[in-house]
């Protein structure tokens, strides 16, 4: 079955509806009583909101509701949660709004108001290794320890540690400096 299609030339049942434009894709499907969804992005490598008002989006006729980072449940870091209050990098979902058509959803998008708190940002993810150095995860981006009521793998807890420059030396270049977990 494999072997049906390699090296014989054939021509994909759906090629004419692409070339003319006529193939349909999943935005040319519309049902009764669709919701379109926009979400607020950030517009900061790394920032926590301070302040949160869709007053003015939600009182557009057409928006259905606003949903936040307070109304959804939380990941754990490293992992991305779905919507944030803390978001770490350019572009992570803060907010989701649902309204009637796409353009309500996006003009009431520009009405929600948001203040942010600019934190401290990694571009080199070596320099957060250094002591002092800005964590890019609040956490660190080592899950072990307490796993949902449990002690980590072994009963050992991961501790988060910093490396020297003389540490980075010993290792060498393009190496990275070696840790230890506890026996």
């Amino acid at each position: 079955m494999a072997y049906k299609l390699i090296g014989k030339d054939f021509t994909p049942q759906d090629v004419r509806p692409k070339v003319t434009g006529a193939g349909k894709y999943t935005e040319d499907f519309k049902v009764d009583g669709m919701v379109y969804m926009k979400m607020l992005l950030c517009p900061m490598p790394s920032a926590n909101v301070t302040s949160f008002d869709a007053t003015d989006a939600l009182d557009m006729p057409g928006v259905f509701g606003v949903l936040t980072a307070d109304e959804v449940p939380q990941v754990e870091e490293p992992g991305f949660p779905m919507l944030t209050n803390k978001p770490r990098q350019l572009g992570m979902p803060i907010a989701a709004i649902a309204a009637e058509t796409e353009s309500i959803a996006a003009e009431a998008l520009e009405k929600i108001k948001v203040t942010f708190d600019p934190q401290p940002f990694v571009l080199d993810p070596l320099e957060s290794l250094y002591p002092g150095g800005t964590n890019a995860l609040d956490g660190g981006n080592v899950t072990g320890g307490n796993i949902q009521g449990k002690e980590g793998v072994g009963g050992n807890k991961i501790h988060d540690f910093k490396w020297t420059a003389r540490d980075f030396a010993i290792a060498g270049d393009e190496k990275m400096p070696m840790g230890q977990a506890p026996v």
